[in-house]
């Protein structure tokens, strides 16, 4: 609009006169282009800008009917990709024969040609510094690239005069890798075999030493046992001993008393004899008193027949009488004299026979308590031998366990020392793959440097040419051309 002021915007005719402001709003929105030239708004996108002129000439700005200023409206409208600087949205009168006059690209820095104009439309003028040093360093590229493109030339005559010896060394080194492989494989199975072994053999170990442990303690419960076996043996034979001195001393007095029997035998034998004498004269008297008797009594018998002899014979039988009552005298005295012999004899032999009956009570308890002592004797003897013979049978599988025991030890050093040997082989076949893994790390380096310099000076003029089928084939999107194409004017 070709006004001087702002307030000559106001609206001013017949039907509306002295209106105190102008204003006008513009709607924005983001789309998305779809096919066959609809679109699609995005949500949220919309905002309106608003200006409102009044009659001092002087105006307010609105963001969505919020009050605002110019600052936030040029931010806001710049933050959305409005150009407000150059204002090429707006080409002026006259100006469009100035760009016909234009050259197609300016003569010096200071000059603005047709080509700096449609960059400052488009807003490529700001690339200008970054592309005169991109192709600075495009410049320094191309000096390497012919020095590297040199070398490279002089690498592939090396290549070629290498090939044969390469392909010699691939060979060499798959083969050694296939030999590392295997030897891996190998060493993996033995190491695993070893290693099974090894748990088999620590299970085993495990398991024998369990078990060891176990006749450990039951050697440990079973000597205890023998050692109380052995205090109750010991405890035994001092019981024995005391029990044998004691029947050292039943056995002396019982020699004592067998002494003191046999000499009251040897008297109780001659007063026998001397009773047994006495009785036989004392039954010879009294058979000769029954003889007398008997003589007597047939006398007695004979007396009526006698009667007539009894004058002749009274003075005879006074006689006789006279002699009956001295033998009658002298055999009382005689039978009194022995009574008395014999019962002086029998009060003497009384207190012996007491102590004959007394000594052969004790004897009677001695053997009985003998006897039992015997039977204690043997029946403590029959347990030493019984723990005697457990103690030996004890010390044969003690000997057998450990007989076992150093056969296993033994096996497990054996096993221990192969599991080494293979530890050790393992050891060296990782050196030895170690020490080639750079050899092939070299070798692959070197082939891929000669197929990356190869690469790339075949991928170099097919950039561009990539680019272009990217532009045509609309996979990226924002190309559209070469800067070269813009000044290409007939």
């Amino acid at each position: 609009m070709r006004l001087n002021k702002v307030s000559e915007l106001i609206h001013n005719s017949s039907n509306h006169q002295n209106l105190d402001s102008a204003g006008v709003s513009v709607h924005f929105q983001e789309i998305i282009d779809l096919d066959g030239g609809n679109y699609k708004v995005v949500e949220g996108s919309e905002f309106s800008i608003t200006r409102v002129a009044f009659r001092d000439n002087t105006s307010r700005y609105y963001i969505n009917n919020r009050g605002s200023n110019f600052t936030e409206v040029t931010k806001v409208l710049k933050g959305k990709g409005v150009d407000l600087d150059n204002n090429r949205f707006l080409i002026l009168q006259g100006e469009v024969e100035q760009i016909s006059l234009m050259k197609p690209k300016a003569q010096s820095p200071h000059d603005e040609g047709f080509l700096e104009y449609l960059e400052d439309i488009i807003g490529t003028n700001q690339y200008v510094e970054k592309i005169e040093e991109a192709n600075k360093q495009l410049e320094v590229l191309n000096e390497k690239r012919t020095a590297s493109v040199q070398m490279l030339k002089l690498a592939e005559k090396e290549r070629d005069s290498l090939e044969n010896a390469k392909n010699e060394a691939e060979a060499y080194m798959l083969k050694e890798l296939l030999l590392l492989k295997w030897q891996e494989k190998a060493t993996t199975m033995a190491s695993d075999d070893a290693t099974s072994h090894v748990t088999q053999l620590e299970e085993n170990v495990t398991d024998l030493a369990k078990n060891l442990a176990s006749e450990r303690e039951k050697i440990k419960q079973n000597s205890q046992e023998l050692k109380e076996m052995e205090k109750a043996y010991n405890k035994r034979v001092k019981r024995q001993e005391e029990l044998e001195n004691n029947m050292k001393v039943c056995k002396d007095q019982f020699k004592e008393f067998e002494r003191k029997d046999v000499k009251h035998r040897e008297d109780l034998k001659h007063l026998k004899q001397k009773i047994k004498k006495l009785e036989d004269k004392a039954e010879k008297d009294t058979s000769k008193i029954e003889g007398s008797a008997k003589e007597i009594e047939e006398s007695t018998n004979l007396i009526p027949q006698l009667e007539e002899e009894i004058p002749k014979l009274q003075e005879r039988l006074n006689q006789e009488e006279k002699v009956l009552e001295r033998i009658k005298e002298s055999s009382r005295e005689e039978t009194e004299k022995l009574r008395a012999e014999l019962a002086q004899v029998r009060t003497e032999l009384e207190p012996w026979e007491n102590q004959i009956i007394e000594h052969k009570g004790r004897l009677d308890v001695a053997s009985g308590e003998k006897k039992l002592m015997k039977q204690k004797h043997d029946g403590a003897r029959a347990e030493l031998t019984g723990a005697q013979n457990q103690m030996e049978i004890i010390k044969e599988k003690i000997k057998t366990k450990d007989t076992f025991i150093t056969e296993l030890e033994g096996k497990i050093e054996k096993h221990q020392s192969e599991a080494s040997e293979a530890r050790k082989v393992e050891q060296e076949c990782l050196k030895q793959e170690e020490s080639l893994i750079p050899l092939e790390q070299a070798a692959r380096q070197k082939v891929v440097e000669i197929k990356s310099t190869r690469d790339s000076e075949k991928n170099h003029g097919t950039v561009l040419k990539a680019i272009l089928q990217a532009k045509e084939s609309k996979e990226i999107d924002g190309i559209y051309g070469r800067l070269g194409d813009l000044g290409a004017i007939d």
